[in-house]
């Protein structure tokens, strides 16, 4: 059985990229680099306002310190499950670490 075929909203998906130009992913390479990037900072200003090192942070998550290193900087894509690991670690809400300037999802 292959993978589920998923039919597509093109008022949603012209409204997502307006000049049209798809590659292999619904969301564009320029609005995934801007998200894991804003997500890394908020995650280092949680880490830091939590008096955690890379190491420590690193350590209770279950992660080596070069790759927390990589999510900070908006360079690794990361997993819900990781984010929320990550949350806990820091004593904050995966929301924090998902909101934007005014409050709203970053989306």
């Amino acid at each position: 059985m292959g993978p589920p075929i998923i039919k597509s909203d093109s008022a949603l998906r012209d409204k997502e990229d307006p000049q049209n130009h798809w590659g292999s992913s619904f969301v564009y390479d320029k609005k995934q680099k801007g998200f894991y990037r804003r997500f890394g900072n908020k995650l280092r200003a949680a880490r830091e306002q939590a008096g955690l090192s890379q190491e420590e942070t690193a350590r209770l998550a279950g992660l080596n310190r070069p790759y927390l290193s990589q999510i900070e900087n908006g360079k690794r894509h990361v997993s819900l499950y990781l984010a929320h690991r990550l949350a806990v670690v820091l004593g904050c809400s995966l929301d924090a670490l998902l909101e934007t300037a005014d409050g709203g999802p970053d989306v």
